[in-house]
């Protein structure tokens, strides 16, 4: 996984002797009957999301792999006619917006790499999910008042950096949309709660997502973006990207317990949805982690 410029050839393998691999690219999870099967390297010349399995007669089939390979070149332009993706609504489904790719208006004003450059300072999160649960007709996005574990999907979660500080990590994961105003189905960019949990895999995502100045174990974490002053939604000229984190550091900064957060670019299954910024939840877990008991 991470960032490329140059067209490779993807090897995919199994240390078990005889197993047959199948493998996905719409971000679905493949199974001993769903998938391409794997019989020779996979040429990779453009953002891609790949999804693995190995499974033998007789024994039990390999967790999902999941790995995100990220082309800026084309993600600076990706969609921006505003066509809708291979299998993503056109236009709006159950009453929900879907607005996609980059807008030509904002582009235009930069250059190709510095366009790239700013993909690039700051890491991305790569969500990977079935389609059919991201906008499905019972797709957590194309629902997004729905509520509570009915409302959650499997997914994985990776990080991403270019800059090469912080280590890229995967984990599977459980994915709902969360907020307030962020539920609108005006608004074509929601908020979303990643839960890790025994049922997906490890339980918790063991990474230290602040550095120093955190914990580096969560059962939970929000990716939350700008929701009522947004520019996606009312084209709010409050939206600064900036009062939120600001005034969580400030709270910190006075010695105070507060949620931290760092600002990522998003993918959904490859698709880039623009800038979010992860915060701790204030909730039971936060305590025991930081307060003890």
């Amino acid at each position: 996984r991470g960032f490329f410029e140059a067209a490779f050839d993807l090897e995919i393998t199994s240390s078990t002797e005889g197993a047959s691999i199948r493998y996905t690219t719409d971000g679905s999870a493949p199974s001993a009957t769903r998938g391409t099967i794997y019989s020779q390297p996979v040429r990779i010349n453009k953002t891609t999301v790949i999804r693995a399995i190995a499974y033998h007669v007789g024994y039990e089939p390999t967790n999902v792999d999941t790995h995100t390979y990220l082309f800026l070149d084309d993600v600076r332009t990706q969609y921006a006619s505003g066509s809708a993706p291979f299998g993503w609504p056109a236009g709006s489904s159950n009453g929900q917006q879907f607005n996609y790719g980059m807008d030509p208006n904002v582009t235009s004003q930069y250059s190709a790499q510095e366009m790239i450059d700013a993909l690039s300072s700051i890491p991305s999160v790569s969500l990977v999910t079935d389609q059919s649960d991201l906008t499905g007709s019972n797709g957590i996005y194309t629902n997004p008042g729905s509520h509570g574990k009915a409302w959650e999907r499997p997914a994985s979660f990776e990080i991403l950096d270019a800059g090469g500080i912080k280590e890229s990590v995967q984990s599977n994961c459980g994915l709902r949309v969360r907020g307030g105003f962020s539920r609108s189905k005006s608004n074509p960019k929601h908020s979303f709660r990643v839960f890790f949990r025994n049922e997906y895999g490890a339980g918790k995502l063991n990474y230290p997502l602040f550095e120093a100045d955190g914990v580096d174990k969560f059962d939970k974490i929000d990716l939350r973006t700008s929701q009522n002053y947004s520019w996606a939604y009312r084209g709010s000229s409050q939206n600064t990207f900036l009062r939120e984190v600001l005034c969580r550091d400030l709270q910190g900064a006075i010695g105070q317990p507060y949620t931290k957060s760092r600002y990522y670019h998003l993918y959904l299954n490859g698709i880039y949805w623009g800038l979010y910024m992860t915060d701790e939840r204030a909730e039971a877990t936060f305590g025991e982690a930081y307060f003890g008991g």
